[in-house]
C-alpha cells in the first residue's frame, strides 16, 4: 500500500481522493460519516504534501526495538488489515514474547471500527495487573 499512499502524495491528490483511499485501507466497517469528518478535520488542520511524505517515509523505514518491553505489552491487530499484513502483528509479539489479540474482522485502525473491542481487550489484560 506504499505505492498507492506514495502515488496520492506525489500527485497531490484532492482531499476527497486522498481521505477516502486511507479509509478504505485503514477501516473495513466506518461508518460513512467519518469521512465527511475526516475530511473537516483535513480543512482545519491541513497537512503539507512534503510533511505526508515524510509519515511515509518514515512508517516504511520504522523498525521495532530488538529489546524485549521493560512493561507487560498487549498487542491488537486485525486478520483483516488492508493496510499491514497481520503476520507483521505476530511476528512482533512473538519476538517481544508478549501477549496479541487479533479482531477476526476489523480494519487497520481498530478503535474506529470497534472501539468497544479495543477497550474489553485492554480491560481484561490490566485486570490480573490490579489484583
Amino acid at each position: 500500500n506504499y505505492a498507492v499512499l506514495l502515488k496520492l502524495a506525489l500527485l497531490g491528490a484532492a482531499p476527497e481522493e486522498w481521505e477516502r483511499t486511507v479509509l478504505r485501507l485503514t477501516s473495513n466497517q466506518a461508518d460513512p460519516k467519518v469521512l465527511e469528518s475526516w475530511l473537516a478535520l483535513r480543512q482545519a488542520h491541513p497537512v503539507s504534501r512534503i510533511n505526508a511524505l515524510r509519515q511515509l517515509l518514515a512508517a516504511a523505514r520504522f523498525t521495532a526495538p530488538m529489546a524485549l518491553p521493560a512493561v507487560p505489552t498487549l498487542v491488537l491487530a486485525s486478520a483483516n488489515d488492508q493496510l499491514v499484513n497481520a503476520e507483521c502483528s505476530r511476528a512482533l509479539a512473538r519476538h517481544w514474547q508478549c501477549e496479541i489479540r487479533q479482531h477476526p474482522t476489523a480494519g487497520h485502525d481498530l478503535p474506529l471500527d470497534d472501539a468497544p473491542w479495543v477497550a474489553a481487550q485492554v480491560l481484561e489484560f490490566l485486570r490480573p495487573a490490579a489484583r
